[in-house]
């Protein structure tokens, strides 16, 4: 994966979904942060974020957003799970773990990943 500067609009929008299932006012402090938000390193499971220390935090614990992010394949089947890691109230990384031996060619569409709490 051929890193840019800043996620894409189509991350940023999953991660923005995500964020919106954990509890109000969450997603407008996320949105912010993906606004300032700076590609470290990634590929197809994993994008590490660089996020300025004076970005709003999230009164949240150090860990994955507390909510369920399951992504389905073409025939809906389980096929893995978008992690969305926080630290210090940033955001740190993306992460798609999967449930399958295949390994991801991409990140997937908003429309593929459905949210349980």
């Amino acid at each position: 994966m051929e890193l840019e500067d800043r996620l894409p609009q189509s991350l940023k929008c999953l991660v923005k979904r995500v964020a919106h299932h954990v509890s109000p006012g969450i997603e407008d402090v996320i949105d912010g942060q993906l606004t300032l938000a700076r590609i470290a390193r990634g590929g197809a499971t994993m994008i590490d974020l660089d996020v300025p220390e004076t970005a709003p935090r999230v009164a949240l614990p150090d860990g994955p957003l507390p909510v369920r992010s399951i992504v389905h394949d073409p025939e809906g089947h389980a096929v893995g799970e978008i992690l969305v890691w926080i630290r210090d109230g940033r955001l740190v990384a993306l992460e798609q773990a999967r449930f399958t031996a295949d390994p991801p060619v991409g990140w997937p569409e908003v429309d593929d990943v459905t949210m349980t709490t």
